[in-house]
């Protein structure tokens, strides 16, 4: 049986999930923060690089087009990002201690992950994908799934910027092939046209190598262009770097579809990644938020059946206080929300409806009650136990579409 595309991509969010630990929350380090202005700074570099080679009418690679005509899109990125990003809130963000991003927010690892395993090419569909497939063994807090767009942009543009120290370099060195380019063809044409001696050409042969030694791809690929479009009077010149080649094990023609080929990947790598920066800021997140957040599953069990008749805000200022507790007694916030529930569920013989409601435990009088099992379940970290609260107070219910979720988890 042929799996698709979304089950692989749930799959690989669940391998990362079981390899990713994370510190407690009284934790003594410098967590690790994105180098933005640093990202920002050098996609600049390679904008203003690009703008000044087409106003010069040069030639310039697929990648840098779409550098030059989005541009203004990556700037109000960075200085949104830089705005809305709260650097206190970003430090309470659990953090790893393993994986490929060891001090930084768990949070900012998945973004990457996902940003690389889709090649930049993110849709709302594989977000919802890759999150429920992590928390099928690593539930997220709620701070978490509200950091994740913007950690999500954060990625996309330090995905741009690897691709803008590509347009940089190659295009240095595609325009330092035409320099050199320039200097060969008008030597070999003096010695040629004034009988010079053969030593001029040997000696700019030799500057050649001073300066440039080591012929990399975009360099030689540029200056073969450029030697090629001579005709037969580069010839002794394309002998001569033909013989370079031979050195290294390659030809030609091998350098040239290699350049290529590297172009067409950063054309599609930078052009994936921008689309994805639409699509991730114009997101609708609170209907996102809500799809995944195993917290608001776990309040739509509200035994008065309440919970899920609210507008989002009221919902939300809901979870909000969940967080609150959850921060206050030390105790996971899916922890918090099975605890409110099981207090609903304890009075449901109740004549007064407002007891069956799971509110009446978070924000009003039954408060007390509430805080008494918190006080009993005080510890000092349950993040090893989280999935294992979670599932054992899902697998308590009747209802057949649990069922069917837990039978398409386990």
């Amino acid at each position: 049986m042929i799996m698709s595309n979304l089950e692989q991509l749930k799959l690989y969010a669940g391998e990362i999930a079981k390899q990713h630990k994370i510190h407690g929350p009284k934790r003594r380090f410098s967590i690790q923060f994105p180098k933005i202005k640093e990202d920002n700074e050098i996609i600049k570099k390679a904008y203003k690089f690009t703008d000044e080679e087409v106003r010069s009418k040069s030639n310039i690679i697929p990648a840098a087009e779409w550098l030059l005509d989005n541009y203004y899109l990556l700037e109000e990125q960075f200085k949104e990002i830089q705005l809305t990003l709260d650097k206190k809130n970003y430090r309470k963000l659990p953090v790893l201690k393993t994986g490929n991003h060891v001090g930084f927010p768990r949070v900012y690892s998945i973004a990457a992950d996902i940003t690389e395993y889709l090649y930049g090419e993110i849709t709302e569909e594989n977000i919802i994908a890759f999150l429920e497939g992590y928390q099928e063994y690593s539930p997220l807090t709620s701070k978490e799934l509200w950091a994740f767009p913007i950690m999500l942009r954060i990625c996309l543009l330090e995905r741009i910027k690897q691709v803008a120290i590509y347009i940089y370099e190659t295009m240095q060195l595609r325009k330092l092939g035409e320099q050199w380019a320039e200097k060969l063809l008008n030597c070999l044409a003096a010695v040629r046209e004034e009988n010079k001696p053969q030593e001029e050409f040997r000696k700019i042969i030799q500057a050649h190598e001073s300066e440039i030694g080591y012929l990399k791809p975009a360099y030689t690929e540029r200056l073969l262009h450029r030697l090629r479009e001579e005709g037969v009077d580069a010839s002794p010149i394309i002998r001569w770097v033909d013989g370079k080649l031979a050195v290294y094990q390659t030809n030609a023609d091998d350098i040239v579809n290699q350049v290529h080929q590297e172009q067409a990947s950063y054309q599609v790598s930078i052009g994936n990644a921008i689309t994805s920066l639409r699509l991730v800021s114009s997101l609708k997140w609170e209907d996102i938020y809500e799809e995944i957040s195993i917290l608001h599953r776990i309040l739509k069990q509200d035994p008065a059946k309440i919970y899920s008749l609210m507008d989002f805000t009221t919902r939300n200022f809901y979870r909000q206080k969940i967080e609150e507790l959850s921060i206050k007694y030390n105790i996971d916030e899916i922890d918090v929300a099975v605890m409110a529930i099981e207090c609903a569920r304890e009075d449901m013989n109740n004549s007064d409806d407002k007891f069956n409601h799971v509110g009446y435990y978070i924000i009003d009088d039954g408060l007390g009650k509430l805080k008494e099992k918190l006080g009993d379940r005080r510890t000092k970290n349950k993040n090893h136990n989280n999935t294992f609260v979670y599932f054992s107070f899902i697998s308590n219910l009747t209802l057949g579409i649990w069922f069917s979720f837990l039978v398409g988890i386990l």
